[in-house]
């Protein structure tokens, strides 16, 4: 990471990751001799929260967030942040809170994310509704320029765009033609080695992707390629190369 790059980032707070927050209450209480003040509840990742000011000059907004599953929360259509969706880290932090995480702050979280890209890590940006953006994303689209009025005769279509024609109507058959079921979630490391193994078997697959609202519908794909935190992949209902966010994946499972 660049000394720019370096410079727009600082540490913002840890993550101790409790099975209640009673459970993190009385950790506080018994570790670090103070009462977490309250928090709050994400509604997205059906979380929520209690919080301890660990200031310091060098680091002084510093806290440490104590964070557990809210049990009176819907259940979430993404996986919850931290793994706290994880058996494995459940049955850690069954036995007590567990420091987990730690998050940084910038000023500018495109280029940060960008730098991040840059040394092969897979970012997953988030702006302040927990809305998944990306750098391009964050561009608003030009509009599109009107079609020029046809006012000549039609020519006949070619050969070539009579078979891509038949290519798509066929591509939305198949995904018609195919049952929709819940697709489980899958962590960002399952997901990319799944990723890998479809894509070296070049099989179909189903997958979970997120928009930028937080609603998660059901893709039928085949995956091409992976590069720079995007699938590359034909989605079988327009017969259309696109292009899929990595972090917006939120499961993977066979198509069949």
């Amino acid at each position: 990471m660049s000394e720019a790059a370096a410079a727009r980032i600082e540490l913002d707070h840890l993550v101790v990751a409790c099975r209640t927050l009673d459970d993190g209450r009385a950790w506080c209480e018994a570790i670090l001799g103070c009462t977490p003040a309250a928090g709050g509840r994400h509604a997205l990742m059906g979380t929520h929260n209690r919080l301890v000011a660990v200031s310091s000059p060098r680091f002084p907004r510093a806290y440490i967030e104590l964070i557990a599953i809210d049990p009176d929360a819907p259940s979430p259509p993404r996986a919850r942040w931290f793994d706290l969706d994880r058996p494995e880290l459940q049955a850690r932090i069954a036995a007590g809170p567990k420091l987990v995480h730690w998050v940084a702050r910038t000023g500018d979280i495109v280029a940060a994310t960008a730098v991040l890209r840059d040394a092969g890590y897979l970012p997953a940006a988030e702006n302040a509704t927990g809305v998944l953006v990306t750098a391009p994303t964050l561009r608003r689209a030009k509009a599109r320029p009107k079609p020029p009025r046809v006012t000549a005769e039609l020519s006949t279509p070619s050969e070539l765009l009579i078979a891509s024609a038949l290519r798509a109507l066929r591509a939305g058959e198949r995904a018609s033609s195919h049952k929709p079921r819940e697709v489980p979630r899958t962590t960002a490391n399952e997901t990319v080695d799944l990723l890998h193994q479809y894509i070296e078997e070049r099989a179909s697959l189903t997958i979970g992707y997120a928009d930028t609202n937080g609603g998660v519908s059901n893709r039928l794909i085949d995956p091409l390629s992976i590069s720079l935190g995007t699938l590359v992949a034909r989605d079988h209902a327009t017969g259309e190369i696109t292009h899929f966010r990595i972090p917006r994946i939120t499961g993977v499972s066979p198509a069949n």
